[in-house]
């Protein structure tokens, strides 16, 4: 029952009754128990502690306040045996407090409940049937204090008074035991345990920007994901009511696991992988920080005073409440909202409650851009609860903002929040706007935002920039994501290696130099034919001074431009020759003519002109062509792609055919051939420096291996231990930035060995072929130079994957089927790389991370602090249509064609991911496509035309049974374009719309439009015929339904008639509704567009029935021949003549239509009856219709017309 609202007060005499006195205490009783609930509390206010032990229950003295208010009291006891418990009758005048709602007594607990035992205490020495607490398992029960209440009646009467004595309401404290089943009548909600696991540990390989990405999302897995949203959920469902928010669970259903999914599917949102990673590290920090503060609200406005009305709860009966462990099943105190500041606790538990419903509605990850500036604000990491950091960037600031920080939100000023987007809020204060002016010691950490998406360059030097302009104690370093082909090909590295690069440049000119000298006189050689017999061999190759001229760094040049295109050199074995050897040769034949001939050829056609310098000449020419492709080796290569093994192969055969040389040489008539190819020779001549080639190679190779571990993430990772992401740098901490880098596609080590190997095998069985061919001479077809399609394949780099590019080459070795694995391992492979979805533009931030001390190192600083360097050369963007003008209604879909891969594709500044264009769908105008990566554009403006189609449309339509119809035309183009109208073949001066006008029996004509200016996308004339036509239809009475086809479809109608109805080229009348008060007359118009112009219908309907009209005439017969006398002509007409008619006059048929009555003979008639019988055999169809006038109203008639009087029968 709800509080007494008012009490009795008592006057001199007054009469009382029980009512009285029981109102005035209920008032006292209910206000004192109203006093405690309402503002101290409820539940155990001190002691009534279990100690449970073997002795038995001990529960120590204590009070306590039920959810009734009823104060319970009990002094230290201990209990050693139990009885079974019988309640009492719950007592009628016992009355509970209710605030709200209706109150069941039937739900008061321990009356009238069975299995429940009474606790029986020590000093109970002779209660009988007792039994001890060691016989039951007292884990399963819980110790309940139950206030018994019993109204007891008192007697009426005994030996000395009968007067009514009334009852008595006696209160007992019980101990019971109680089934803890019995307890747990609600479903308990459950929260799980969730911390989120640290990034990339135990530490594993990052050796590519997937594996970072797929770092976060391997933290926020699944089962993360899932107790998290179950957590969020059920906070609200346990916690909002109490909280005082409404019952209904926005969180209800949240699925975290679709947020990620959604960012996964997404290649141009995945790049914010780290922001989705910190918005669920937000959610979890917002989660605990909101338990804790709920854990600190004890207090509930208005709880339900039925939750504990007559007893309380001190726990399970085997543990001890004393040990500092929270008892499930212990009630403890829960203070009023006015005590301990619970109404402040409540409104921010309830406020954090309500921020994690913003921040999962307030992300906004899918409206990130990377146009956005990079913003550092102050923060706090650490202990410090989510309220303290700053707002970040990820989130919708107008949903988050009020509910970010309960204490700014509680006094007004949540405008002084920070976070990222806190300064464009209107009227932001300025230490909101410029946080960084302002003191920054009560934060121990900076928030840096804005980076991720942009190339890493820009990113370095702002925060290098507003690092030092606001004075800011951090670090800064940018680290590559993936082991780079460029870092392992010393691409990026020219200032650490620049010293070795210039020894290669000096040592290569050095060993052309000595290779040039060795050609001039070996290609200076010349046939028999040309020396006097006086003459001597040496006179023929004389040695000159050499230098490396203009000509041999053009060659250089032009090898070099050959393979940055990614095509074979251009320059042949022969001109190598030729510029090498013959530019100060004196002019006639020489053996160097004929390096361009197959040795085959040579030996058929040349070799006994040479036969006199050594018996097999033709080891002269393949000398001189291995010679040109060491040269060429050497001038294509820089040091970074000088390859040991790959320049071994061509250098071993060169040094087999010098063995050869040698020893041929020995047996040659000349003795200036056998000193120049001598064994003494040897050193000097022919063993170039390879040894100091290969040790620069490896001083390169070991730098780059240095330069490698310092600038990647992976190696850079494992070196410094402490690594985190915390969207931010603590002070005095290092923020790294880590980046995509460019995966330039190249050979590996492993398939260019294979391919040289492969390479080797030819060319050695050619060249044995070439030995054989001295034994058995034969004609041999010219190959191709080694180098264009085997020796070049490691400096070629394609736009292709490594895997692409070996399946090339390895095909054009012709090796046969013994390949054919290694093709197929070669094309899986390359489609697995190029089914990658992610696509990154090179330098582009994808994460970062912070050390929690600054860096330093005793090398040269690498990534630290990028310079200002040279970037490196990269591919310029290309953007291709197949042409620039389209018609907007053209509806093909055009590829547009870009290179290379990964930029950002914008139609007149607007991003677009789809490589096709419809002219439809951009509409007319001129438009401007750009393509953008690595920060160049290239741009091509096309043009989509407004087409002109003529023709010609009705813009109005109407219809009039007098005039006819009249039509109106417009030519569907802008009436500024010049055009011209035609009526049947002659032009007419009006232009724009048109208004034709037909009489009734009209047949039409021809109309025709022309557009003067013809455009690209135009169709410059139409024409269109205007078929008029007219019809009548007639329909019996009695039929209901009337229809007929047109020949045209598409009916539209001009007059809209009830009852009438048109589908395609049917019309359909419902006969009662379309006549009704119609006079059986319809005029109905309809008109249609047809294939070469427009229809236009007229259609009458009549409905045919036994109408007539009656003339009634006196007349006078002046026939002299007879006595003159007057009589009533009757003419009867039907308004329908096509059908045959019985008339009845007075009950009397006839056919005939005129009838004559004499007045004599009228004035003895009382009426004149007239019936109409009509058949219609065409429609098959009859009617009858009659009337019956009075004499005396037919006379009246009469002489009101002189004699003559009309009447209509419908």
């Amino acid at each position: 029952m709800q509080a007494l609202q008012s009490y009795p007060v008592f006057e001199a005499d007054q009469v009382l009754s029980n009512v009285h006195l029981n109102n005035l205490l209920n008032y006292l009783e209910q206000q004192e128990r109203l006093t405690r609930i309402k503002l101290l509390g409820r539940g155990i206010v001190c002691g009534m502690e279990i100690n449970s032990s073997n002795r038995g229950i001990a529960i120590s003295k204590g009070i306590a306040l039920t959810s009734q208010g009823y104060l319970l009291q009990i002094c230290e006891t201990l209990y050693s045996h139990f009885i079974p418990y019988t309640s009492p009758e719950l007592p009628n005048d016992l009355y509970f407090l209710k605030q709200c709602g209706n109150l069941g007594k039937r739900d008061i607990p321990y009356y009238s409940k069975d299995d429940v035992l009474e606790l029986v205490p020590v000093s109970d020495k002779e209660l009988e049937n007792k039994k001890s607490l060691n016989t039951i398992p007292l884990q399963d029960y819980v110790v309940v204090l139950f206030l018994e209440a019993e109204q007891i009646d008192l007697k009426n009467c005994d030996t000395q008074d009968c007067n009514d004595k009334g009852s008595r309401m006696d209160f007992i404290l019980k101990p019971l035991l109680v089934k803890k089943v019995n307890l747990n009548t609600s479903t308990k909600i459950s929260f799980h345990s969730i911390l989120l696991k640290r990034f990339n540990v135990p530490v594993a390989d990052m050796s590519t920007t997937t594996d970072i990405l797929q770092g976060f999302m391997d933290i926020t897995d699944d089962t993360t994901l899932d107790n998290l949203s179950k957590n969020l959920s059920n906070s609200w469902e346990r916690f909002a009511v109490t909280l005082g928010l409404p019952k209904q669970n926005p969180m209800k259903g949240l699925d975290l696991i679709s947020f990620r999914k959604k960012l996964d599917s997404s290649p141009t949102q995945k790049i914010y992988t780290q922001y989705f990673y910190d918005f669920v590290d937000d959610l979890l920090k917002a989660y605990i920080e909101f338990r804790s503060k709920v854990r600190e609200v004890f207090g509930e406005c208005c709880p339900d005073e039925m939750d504990f009305p007559l007893h309380m709860n001190l726990g399970l009966a085997n543990q001890n409440t004393l040990l500092g462990r929270r008892n499930t099943f212990r009630q403890y105190f829960e203070s009023s909202p006015i005590i301990n500041g619970q109404d402040q606790k409540i409104e921010e538990a309830a406020l954090l409650l309500e921020r994690l419903v913003a921040m999962v509605e307030g992300y906004s990850i899918d409206k990130l851009n990377p146009q956005e500036p990079i913003v550092i604000t102050p923060s706090n990491l650490g202990h410090e609860y989510l309220s303290y950091r700053a707002i970040p960037y990820y989130y919708n600031w107008e949903r988050i903002n009020p509910f970010w920080y309960f204490n700014r939100s509680y006094s007004g000023n949540e405008a002084y929040n920070l976070g990222y987007r806190a300064a464009a809020q209107t009227n932001a204060p300025k230490p909101v706007k410029n946080p960084l002016l302002y003191d920054i010691e009560r934060f121990d950490a900076f928030r840096i935002e804005g980076h991720i998406g942009i190339n890493y360059r820009i990113a370095l030097r702002e925060l290098i920039s507003k690092k030092q302009s606001f004075n800011l104690p951090f670090d800064v370093l940018a680290l590559n994501a993936i082991d780079l082909t460029d870092i392992l090909n010393g691409r990026n590295i020219k200032c650490h290696i620049e010293d070795l690069e210039s020894d290669y440049r000096v040592m290569i000119t050095g060993i052309v130099c000595q290779l040039q000298q060795i050609i001039a006189y070996v290609g200076d050689l010349r046939p028999k034919k040309t020396i006097p017999e006086t003459d001597k061999v040496v006179e023929a190759a004389r040695f000159n001074d050499f230098y490396i001229s203009r000509n041999l760094a053009d060659m250089q040049k032009t090898i070099r431009n050959d393979v940055s295109k990614n095509q074979p050199i251009s320059i042949t074995n022969a001109e190598i020759i030729q510029n090498l050897a013959l530019k100060n040769a004196e002019p006639g034949d020489k053996l160097a003519d004929l390096v361009s001939i197959d040795v085959g050829n040579f030996i058929i056609n040349h070799k006994g002109f040479y036969e006199y310098i050594i018996r097999q000449p033709d080891l002269l020419l393949i000398f001189l062509k291995q010679l040109a492709e060491i040269v060429k080796y050497l001038l294509a290569h820089n040091l970074q792609s000088f390859d040991e093994e790959a320049y071994g192969k061509i250098w071993t055969p060169y040094s087999k055919t010098v063995d050869k040389l040698i020893a041929e040489a020995e047996n040659s008539e000349n003795p200036e051939i056998r000193r120049y190819f001598s064994k003494s020779n040897y050193e000097l001549y022919f063993k170039c420096p390879n040894e100091k080639l290969f040790a620069l190679k490896e001083e390169y190779r070991q730098r780059l291996e240095q330069y490698h571990a310092a600038v990647n993430f992976n190696e850079y990772f494992k070196k410094h231990p402490g690594m985190e992401h915390k969207a931010g740098v603590p002070k005095g901490g290092t923020f790294i930035l880590v980046y995509h880098g460019a995966i330039r596609p190249s050979i590996s080590q492993s398939n260019l060995t294979l391919i040289s190997e492969a390479a080797n095998n030819r060319a050695t069985a050619i060249f044995a072929a070439e030995k054989d061919t001295l034994k058995t001479p034969s004609i041999r077809t010219e190959s191709k130079d080694i180098s264009k399609n085997i020796l070049s394949a490691d400096i070629k780099t394609v736009r292709k994957t490594e895997y692409a590019l070996a399946s090339d080459l390895i095909k054009n070795l012709n090796l046969g089927f013994d390949i054919s694995k290694v093709l197929e391992a070669l094309a899986s492979r390359d489609k697995e790389v190029r089914d990658q979805p992610l696509r990154i533009a090179t330098g582009t931030v994808i994460a970062d991370f912070y050390l929690p001390y600054m860096c330093c190192s005793d090398c040269q600083p690498i990534a630290y602090v990028i310079p200002e360097e040279k970037e490196p050369e990269i591919i310029p963007p290309t953007i291709e249509l197949e042409t620039t003008v389209y018609c907007d209604n053209d509806n093909t879909i055009y590829p547009i064609k870009v290179a290379p891969e990964g930029g950002v594709l914008k139609i007149n500044n607007t991003p677009s991911n789809d490589l096709h264009l419809n002219p439809s769908k951009l509409g007319s105008g001129n438009f401007t496509l750009s393509y953008e990566i690595n920060d160049q554009v290239a741009e091509t403006k096309i043009t989509v035309s407004k087409s002109i189609i003529a023709k010609i449309n009705l813009s109005d339509v109407s219809f009039n049974e007098k005039s006819g119809w009249t039509i109106g035309l417009n030519p569907g183009i802008d009436q500024n374009t010049p055009h011209t109208w035609s009526i049947n073949g002659n032009e007419i001066s009006q232009k724009g719309s048109i208004t034709r006008k037909f009489e009734p029996g009209h047949q039409g004509e021809k109309v025709g439009i022309k557009v003067l200016n013809e455009a690209p996308c135009s169709d410059s004339e139409k024409n269109a015929d205007l078929r008029i036509d007219h019809s009548k239809f007639d329909i019996c009475v009695n039929q209901e339904i009337f229809s007929h086809k047109m020949e045209v479809t598409g009916l539209k109608n001009v007059i809209d008639i009830e009852g009438i109805k048109i589908s395609g080229n049917t019309i359909s009348l419902e006969t009662k509704r379309a006549f009704a008060n119609r006079n059986n007359r319809i005029v109905f118009a309809v008109f249609a567009e047809m294939e070469n112009g427009f229809s236009f219908s007229s259609i009458v309907y009549e409905l045919v029935n036994a109408a007539f009209t009656i003339f009634f005439q006196q007349i006078n017969d002046t026939n002299v021949s007879r006595p003159p006398q007057n009589f009533l002509q009757i003419t009867l007409t039907p308004r329908y003549p096509n059908g045959e008619s019985v008339w009845i006059v007075n009950g009397e048929r006839t056919v005939e239509s005129i009838i004559r009555i004499t007045f004599e003979r009228l004035r003895s008639l009382k009426e004149i009856s007239v019936s109409h019988q009509a058949v219609f055999p065409d429609l098959k169809c009859e009617d009858q219709k009659s009337i019956t006038i009075p004499i005396e109203t037919l006379l009246e008639k009469l002489k009101a017309g002189n004699g003559r009087y009309t009447e209509t029968v419908n």
